[in-house]
């Protein structure tokens, strides 16, 4: 009855109401989704983002001007789970298998000679990667 009485008005304030409590369901819903698999540090930021422009007003000059600055100051993250991570752990573990059989096998057939400058060349690469490199960088950094 009471949507009756706003019939002639222009915007009655239940009528409001209604829209707004729409717009939030609406957006809870894809809010919610989108957070499903976030971690709770992501979320519990995204509740605050929100109450913020709830205190602002979310069609507020003020409102817009926070939200524009947030997107600016505040990248977005993408939520990978953990199943795909285990994926790409799988797949990186099954390659590091893979060549590092490959190798072995061509160095078998390279023969013992080349096997011995292969692992003199390993361990160059080390003494330099770890005594050269590594002291500049951390000259470079530090100085």
């Amino acid at each position: 009855e009471a949507l009756s009485r706003c019939i002639g008005m222009k915007d009655c304030a239940k009528q409001r109401i209604c829209r707004e409590i729409d717009w939030v369901k609406k957006t809870t819903k894809t809010r919610v989704d989108k957070l499903q698999l976030a971690a709770d540090e992501h979320t519990g930021l995204e509740i605050l983002h929100l109450f913020v422009l709830d205190l602002l007003g979310r069609d507020t000059p003020a409102a817009i001007i926070f939200e524009q600055k947030s997107e600016e100051d505040f990248k977005t993250t993408q939520v990978v789970t953990a199943f795909t991570k285990g994926i790409a752990m799988g797949v990186l573990f099954l390659l590091n298998v893979f060549f590092a059989y490959y190798s072995v096998l061509y160095g078998y057939q390279q023969g013992q000679g080349w096997q011995r400058q292969y692992l003199f060349a390993c361990l160059a690469q080390m003494f330099v990667e770890m005594f050269i490199n590594e002291t500049l960088e951390v000259a470079w950094m530090n100085f």
